[in-house]
């Protein structure tokens, strides 16, 4: 037993005598490493100058990796993002053979090294502000490999302009530029070319709140590259974002309770004309209410001179919803001519009732002291008839006017009807071409701006 023991921490001490061979042999190795790699700086940095550029033409490959859009403005037409802007170039003074430093094929650079190289001045031609991220250090790094190809690659968040198009808004498509120029170097001096991984993104970097990254397209635009303030031509590159709006957010806001308080407002067509306050408020109630969000739809947005789809539609509701209360106003016309008119009659009617009575009585009483005078007086038999010829007279012309008055009547009641027939006539027309316009305006309207 003692000598399986013993055996046993021979070989235990054995294994923890081998690992520590290893580790210090890798310890040296990375140590010879790390001198390998300062010697190689000196080296190569030792008569090095920064400018001018390692090569005539010096080929520049750039390229970007989007990490996030963080958001885009229509108010001040521009979006923010954020990126690794990734640049590529040969310089010949960093070749090295890589065997005679352990195999060493590429070299990391540290940052105060990085301030003393050359590295293209590329700058952002439609950029509004710009800055570099340092936390917790310099978010930037430069590898140098034994062809002499330099790898430079820095972190960046931007906000860039981009000129929009709102007459579509919003089912606009926009299109937002980043431009990569030169600074102070000619065609002559510098060339840009995209890598072939030009434009690459994290996934979630896409996903923008209000607007939707579909594609992108990469261009050369050297040729259109005048700089203002030398004469010459400069490299150039730019990549075109193309973004479109999710109607969702539209869709809740304003177009459905527009659509809603347009139908609202026809309502009205099956109320009683006579019920005015139903009817009037009905139509101040939508039309207040569709001023409110059209506003509101324009302070989202700058104060451009030309016509958006969104105007056409809150002003297009606007009118159906005015052109109803319109409505109202002539059937409350129409229905108010009506009522005038049979007080009129009415009045006209007991007026002439009365005048006849009051005739009736005076003949009555002429005759009553008429023929109480001819007992008393003994007058002639033949004056006494001449004057019951004048009563009967009279008497038939009471009658007469009785008469005319309701002929006239039974003659007008047709005619006052009139007016009372149109106003319905037109409350129903109203609850078919009303909707039957909106109906066609909202094909015209989403076929519109929906195509391109």
């Amino acid at each position: 037993m003692k000598m399986i023991e013993t055996s046993r921490e021979r070989q235990s001490t054995s294994r923890t005598l081998s690992l520590l061979l290893l580790c210090l042999s890798s310890t040296g190795q990375v140590s010879s490493q790390i001198n390998h790699q300062s010697t190689l700086i000196r080296k190569l940095l030792r008569g090095y100058e920064a400018y001018p550029p390692p090569n005539r033409p010096t080929v520049v490959n750039l390229g970007i990796y989007i990490n996030y859009f963080y958001a885009m403005s229509e108010q001040s037409m521009d979006y923010r993002l954020s990126f690794y802007m990734r640049q590529e170039w040969n310089d010949s003074r960093f070749e090295f053979d890589s065997k005679a430093f352990s195999n060493i094929t590429k070299l990391k650079v540290d940052e105060a090294t990085i301030k003393s190289l050359w590295i293209p001045d590329v700058f952002f031609r439609n950029e509004k502000g710009a800055s570099f991220h340092k936390v917790t250090q310099n978010n930037r790094l430069l590898y140098i490999h034994d062809t002499g190809r330099v790898w430079y690659v820095s972190k960046i968040s931007a906000t860039f302009s981009c000129p929009m198009k709102l007459d579509k808004y919003p089912m606009d498509r926009q299109s937002c530029p980043i431009w990569f120029d030169s600074f102070g170097y000619l065609k002559d001096t510098i060339i840009f070319k995209w890598m072939e991984s030009s434009v690459e993104f994290d996934p979630q970097g896409k996903n923008l709140p209000e607007m939707e990254i579909e594609d992108y397209k990469t261009f050369d635009c050297t040729r259109q590259a005048k700089s203002g303030y030398e004469p010459g031509e400069y490299p150039c590159l730019v990549v075109r974002f193309y973004a479109t709006r999710p109607l969702g957010y539209f869709m809740i806001q304003f177009y459905i309770p527009s659509v809603l308080l347009v139908i609202l407002s026809w309502v009205s067509f099956w109320i009683s004309a006579d019920a005015v306050v139903a009817r009037v408020s009905i139509g101040l109630l939508t039309v207040l209410n569709l001023v409110t969000q059209s506003t509101g739809s324009r302070n989202q947005l700058p104060k451009v001179s030309y016509v958006k789809a969104i105007d056409v539609w809150m002003t297009a509701c606007l009118v159906f919803a005015f052109a109803s209360l319109i409505e109202f106003a002539v059937v409350n016309v129409w229905s108010r001519t009506e009522a005038r008119q049979r007080k009129q009659h009415a009045a006209t009617g007991s007026t002439t009732g009365a005048t006849a009575e009051a005739r009736q009585r005076k003949q009555h009483a002429a005759t009553g002291s008429t023929t109480g005078a001819t007992a008393t007086q003994g007058r002639e038999t033949t004056a006494t008839k001449q004057v019951n010829l004048q009563v009967a007279s009279q008497s038939n012309r009471g009658r007469r006017t009785r008469r005319l008055s309701d002929i006239s009547e039974i003659i007008r009641q047709p005619l006052q009807s009139i007016h009372q027939r149109r106003a319905q006539t037109l409350d129903q027309i109203s609850r078919r071409i009303f909707p039957f316009t909106f109906l066609v305006f909202n094909v015209i309207y989403w076929v519109v701006y929906t195509q391109g």
